[in-house]
């Protein structure tokens, strides 16, 4: 085994759960673990604001109820996916989907992206072939994330 290939060999077991949070359950470990998914994540920042400055003027939408995007996106699923993904995939990747489902997923890059992650690992099983796999997951993902940002707008009733 190379040493050049041991990031990537490294991604694809935690694809799988194999990782040092789950081998070892001390909590040093775990710590180790959760600085590594997130070391990725950290990048240099030109210029610095203040975020409550603009923290409610930013604030473009609220969705009050999860479980009713939750429900939209499975039901409109055929129609998010018409043209990327086949009618016998749709069932596969409305239960990856719904199992990555947590409060706030759809703000949450690190749920997107473990949602990316399964149903690239999907794609792989069916296509053995990794770039087209991982193109399949994006373009899965984009069009989640397009139709979150629609439904906002028809989905939340305002307040004021």
């Amino acid at each position: 085994m190379r040493g050049e290939n041991k990031e990537e060999i490294l991604k694809e077991l935690d694809l799988y759960n194999i990782n040092e949070a789950t081998l070892f359950p001390e909590l040093e470990h775990q710590l180790s673990y959760i600085k590594y998914v997130n070391s990725g994540n950290v990048q240099v920042v030109a210029d610095f604001e203040k975020y409550e400055i603009h923290s409610k003027t930013d604030t473009i939408f609220h969705i009050p109820n999860d479980e009713n995007l939750n429900n939209y996106i499975i039901s409109n699923l055929s129609n998010i996916l018409d043209g990327i993904a086949e009618s016998d995939e749709i069932s596969e990747l409305k239960s990856i989907i719904q199992d990555n489902f947590a409060v706030d997923w759809y703000n949450r890059e690190t749920i997107i992206s473990k949602m990316r992650m399964s149903i690239s690992g999907y794609y792989f099983v069916k296509f053995k072939d990794k770039k087209e796999a991982k193109k399949k997951a994006a373009q899965i993902t984009e069009l989640l994330k397009q139709a979150v940002t629609r439904y906002i707008p028809t989905g939340v009733e305002s307040g004021e």
